[in-house]
């Protein structure tokens, strides 16, 4: 099977783009993160012919000190799935989202996250929950989690913090529980030094290059390849194509 990443913020804008990379790949799966999706958003707004959607929108404010009851805009997550797959079990977490189907391997659960920088403790909280609940499940053989996941303090070379572990830094402390449990559930990862994000620095005129997108997964013999493609838009992170092993 074939899998393929796309970071596209707002997606509604770059759908024409994005029906022309899955027409011309042939992906069994495709995952965006940061949507933009509004809860009034009709599925053929967004629909892929010959693929069924599951989608997460954000559903709460990023910043939970303001007194303004609105949705923030942006984040969201959608995985599109070739329909001749059958989903057996959807699963939500915080603006990301699973799907579990069988193969001749057994169960596969196959996640797309995104993990907003600007997340409050509260927040990172449920969306480590949720990916906790998600790989701990022994019942399900293979499980991959794709998506922006934004821990930009971790060496992916090293599977350390580039930072103190006494560091005050909140962000250096919040990075360093995703990198805690994806160590206490024994995940692999498939980038190391790429670069999966080019952004203009407007202060300097410098481009800042960072990995921010990674695949995790628990078994490393069903990851046979993978390639890095164009940006699709105006999106400042490139595509990720991964070749799977699923039967």
């Amino acid at each position: 099977g074939t899998i393929g990443t796309v970071k596209l913020p707002p997606l509604t804008n770059k759908m024409t783009e994005l029906k022309h990379q899955v027409a011309t790949n042939k992906y069994d799966f495709i995952c965006v993160t940061e949507t933009h999706f509004q809860e009034d958003l009709t599925t053929a707004e967004f629909d892929i012919p010959g693929y069924t959607s599951f989608r997460a929108d954000r559903d709460f404010k990023l910043d939970r000190s303001l007194n303004s009851n609105a949705v923030s805009d942006c984040g969201g997550s959608v995985i599109y799935v070739n329909q001749n797959i059958e989903i057996i079990e959807t699963i939500k977490g915080p603006e990301s989202i699973a799907v579990c189907f069988e193969c001749n391997i057994g169960k596969v659960i196959i996640a797309c996250v995104y993990r907003s920088p600007s997340l409050n403790k509260h927040q990172d909280k449920q969306l480590l929950k949720f990916m906790r609940n998600i790989f701990q499940d022994t019942s399900n053989i293979a499980k991959f989690c794709f998506g922006d996941l934004n821990l930009s303090y971790v060496s992916w070379i090293s599977g350390t913090i580039l930072g103190s572990s006494e560091s005050e830094n909140s962000n250096i402390c919040r990075q360093q529980r995703y990198l805690d449990l994806i160590h206490e559930l024994g995940l692999s990862w498939l980038l190391t030094t790429e670069v999966t994000r080019r952004r203009l620095n407007k202060n300097t005129g410098e481009i800042n290059e960072s990995l921010l997108d990674q695949l995790l997964f628990t078994d490393d013999s069903l990851v046979n390849d993978f390639k890095l493609g164009c940006h699709l838009g105006k999106s400042d992170h490139v595509t990720i194509s991964v070749e799977l092993s699923l039967p």
